[in-house]
């Protein structure tokens, strides 16, 4: 029901895999490096996704996310340079530090309404992003949080904001 932490680390011949339906758990680091790895889709049986999971795939793009996860850990898609777009599920309520560092080929991102922070460079060198609509329960955006999303036209920023870290929007 579980997959360990550095189960398939550095596979990197590994393409695709076909996740059981009774997975509960994945954790810490257990994809990552597998630079050849181009999709998955995790049933939504598992409700813990842990840090680094799928940092350094450089070649995936498209992920499925279960939809009762509640936090989007940290560097969980680090350096997916492939990567185009990814959907987080409602339930999800925080985004940690470096999650979508250097995801260079992001070019959308819904953020759900229950997200309350995002974390320290969570989006850090996504060069190809265009616009962010944070959601109204929104209170915190870290440090770097969107440093050099060079192609970052609009960004709507509710009044529940509380605290923007230093050069959360330097670079754009």
């Amino acid at each position: 029901t579980s997959i360990e932490d550095y189960a398939f680390c550095g596979c990197e011949r590994l393409t695709s895999i076909t996740l059981p339906s009774n997975l509960t758990r994945i954790s810490d680091y257990a994809f990552q490096n597998c630079i050849s790895l181009v999709t998955i889709h995790i049933p939504n049986s598992v409700t813990s996704i842990g840090g680094s999971v799928f940092d350094g795939c450089r070649h995936l793009k498209y992920v499925h996310l279960p939809d009762n996860m509640t936090s989007i850990e940290a560097y969980l898609f680090d350096g997916c340079t492939s990567l185009t777009s990814v959907h987080i599920p409602n339930g999800v309520t925080s985004i940690g530090d470096n999650a979508f560092n250097n995801c260079t080929s992001l070019i959308s991102v819904t953020i759900p309404n229950n997200v309350e922070s995002i974390g320290n460079d969570a989006f850090c060198g996504c060069i190809n992003l265009t616009s962010v609509h944070l959601p109204n329960r929104m209170n915190s955006i870290g440090t770097f949080a969107f440093y050099c999303c060079k192609k970052l036209t609009s960004v709507t920023i509710p009044s529940s904001v509380t605290s923007i870290g230093d050069g959360t929007f330097r670079a754009c």
